[in-house]
Order: structure tokens, then sequence, then C-alpha cells
């Protein structure tokens, strides 16, 4: 099962497209292994928040 990231506004998706490339490339490694193994990937990179959000 693939799953989807989604921003709560559209300012976080805007914060994200200005960080420094190289920071950028470690958070769409780390969002692209959440895609695929969430809620599976864990800790260090995925903590609950309680009520089935992570």
């Amino acid at each position: 099962m693939n799953w989807r990231i989604v921003y709560y506004s559209e300012a976080v998706s805007q914060t994200i497209k200005e960080m420094p490339v190289g920071i950028r490339a470690v958070y769409a490694r780390i969002t692209a292994m959440m895609m695929e193994f969430c809620p599976n990937i864990g800790m260090p990179y995925v903590r609950s928040l309680g009520n089935s959000l992570f």
C-alpha cells in the first residue's frame, strides 16, 4: 500500500521548496520511505502523534 503526504498549508510546502538543496535531498529520501513503508518505518523518521496520526 502506498501512502501520501498531505501538508496542512501551502506555507509548509513553500518552506520546503525554499530549503537548501542538500536538505531537500535528505527530505526527499525520507518522504519517499514514508510513502512506501509508513507507519512501519519507525523512529527516527516517524513518530506517532496519537489518533492514528504520524
